[in-house]
């Protein structure tokens, strides 16, 4: 296997990171993983999934309790929640700049901006939104009459902003609250749009909850630190108790490397590792750090705008490619 590429502005392909020697996990590591396997969190699920390398068939238990989506499942619209409670992760990286992917490789793709501090909706230089998304949960609105252009081929916005924060304590104690969201969604044209993504707060409360619920499919986001990874157990939790409960059709569709910094060691051990818990539940692609990827947000526009010969242009469309892949298309 090619060793992982420095990290760079150039364009590129992205590869798999090369095997971390044995030995070089961190002890904090170690104490993760063995969590998430049962030995030190009981109750997270344990995935077990074909090793790096293999197809993306991971059914435990027959479709298992996090399995993929049957390969051969087809519908109109794929809605996507993309989530992790931890901030910093790459949640609206992910959302904006996949979005832009898709978007330039023909596809439709609405874009649901769930998050109080709105930063999807600042990234696409909307501004002077209202209430934004807040009012289908506030107002009983309807989710058609917020959609706006994105200023993105293909791409969509149902745009946030601060009026959103005083959501979770409005919908406390309303009755049905977590189920707001799939309503809404359950009314748009189903031939509109091929993707929905919704990038969803740094919390598990009731948005997420309402993103969860609304959803067939999880995309998370990771970013390459230990630290980070301590969140990954809670949230496949609350992904259980949602589909228990809530949701039996929400499905992992995969787990997304962030921010990864190839020069480190760490980056390489912690994508390891992840990839040997969770086998080809994770993604084959990486989203390594780029210069030109954190600048984008400021110009207002998707990475494959703002530069597209990019690392991180590159990276994302590689990501678009993998998850139209999973269609079989």
């Amino acid at each position: 296997m090619r060793p992982f590429p420095e990290k760079t502005d150039s364009p590129s392909v992205p590869v798999s990171l090369a095997p971390v020697p044995p030995g070089v996990l961190t002890a904090l590591g170690r104490s993760f993983f063995s969590g998430l396997a049962g030995e030190a969190n009981e109750g997270v699920p344990m995935i077990s999934c074909a090793p790096i390398g293999a197809a993306r068939d991971c059914d435990p238990g027959g479709r298992g309790r996090l399995g993929l989506r049957d390969e051969g499942e087809r519908r109109a619209m794929r809605t996507f929640a993309i989530a992790n409670q931890k901030g910093g992760s790459g949640k609206t990286t992910t959302s904006v700049n996949l979005a832009a992917a898709l978007g330039e490789k023909g596809r439709r793709v609405l874009v649901i901006d769930l998050d109080p501090q709105h930063s999807t909706t600042s990234w696409f230089g909307l501004k002077n939104v209202g209430k934004g998304v807040l009012g289908i949960f506030a107002e009983n609105g309807n989710m058609l009459d917020l959609v706006q252009e994105a200023g993105v081929a293909g791409v969509d916005l149902v745009p946030s902003s601060p009026w959103l924060v005083g959501a979770e304590k409005m919908l406390a104690g309303e009755v049905g609250a977590e189920t707001i969201l799939r309503r809404n969604l359950s009314r748009l044209p189903p031939d509109r749009w091929d993707y929905v993504l919704i990038d969803c707060p740094p919390t598990l409360g009731v948005l997420t909850v309402n993103a969860l619920v609304a959803v067939e499919e999880l995309l998370v986001p990771v970013e390459a630190h230990v630290m980070a990874l301590s969140g990954l157990a809670q949230l496949l939790q609350t992904v259980e108790v949602v589909r228990d409960r809530l949701n039996p059709d929400l499905k992992v569709s995969g787990i997304l490397a962030c921010r990864v910094d190839s020069r480190t060691r760490h980056a390489r051990e912690v994508v390891e590792q992840l990839r040997q818990r969770s086998g080809s539940l994770v993604y084959h692609t990486v989203i390594r750090e780029n210069i030109r990827l954190a600048e984008s947000p400021s110009f207002g526009q998707a990475i494959t705008q703002y530069d597209g010969k990019s690392a991180g242009a590159a990276d994302y469309r590689a990501l678009a490619d993998e998850i139209i892949s999973q269609e079989g298309s």
